[in-house]
């Protein structure tokens, strides 16, 4: 018994003697094809690279998060501010894991191809810590000019 989820376009017009092909996998029937029209069974493997991509970028993403916050460390090692975990660090992780995590999620919702995963998530990063990072300055620049007056 092969369970297919709906008729679909193979199911709707087979008659008994119609000959159709069958992909099988594991020795069970996955997809059947009759002339140009497909239909997958239910258990079907899926082949979903948005997630892989996404993964792939996060983890990009958060080893140069890493390496500049190191950077930071070893150029300056006396006055690091602001590239610190307490005010800045947290907050650009998040963005990070947002992005890169939820780009994969909704290109996987949305049937969009794992190629443009990359690249809308690195701008997501890029421009949310932008924001970030000029809202913290001007934070900074408030506080010094209120300290010395």
């Amino acid at each position: 018994m092969v369970a297919f989820g709906d008729p679909g376009p193979v199911l709707r017009q087979l008659r008994t003697g119609d000959r159709v092909d069958a992909v099988v996998w594991r020795g069970a029937v996955m997809r059947l094809v009759r002339y140009d029209d497909e239909q997958a069974t239910a258990d079907e493997p899926r082949d979903e690279p948005q997630m892989f991509a996404g993964l792939g970028v996060t983890a990009a993403l958060l080893a140069a998060l890493g390496a500049w916050f190191g950077l930071v460390r070893l150029v300056r090692p006396d006055d690091p501010e602001p590239w610190t975990w307490r005010p800045l660090g947290r907050r650009l992780l998040g963005i990070v894991l947002v992005a890169g995590l939820g780009c994969a999620f909704g290109a996987l919702l949305l049937h969009i191809p794992w190629q443009a995963v990359a690249p809308v998530a690195v701008a997501l990063t890029a421009v949310a810590s932008a924001v970030l990072i000029a809202v913290r300055r001007r934070q900074r620049r408030a506080r010094a000019v209120a300290g010395s007056g």
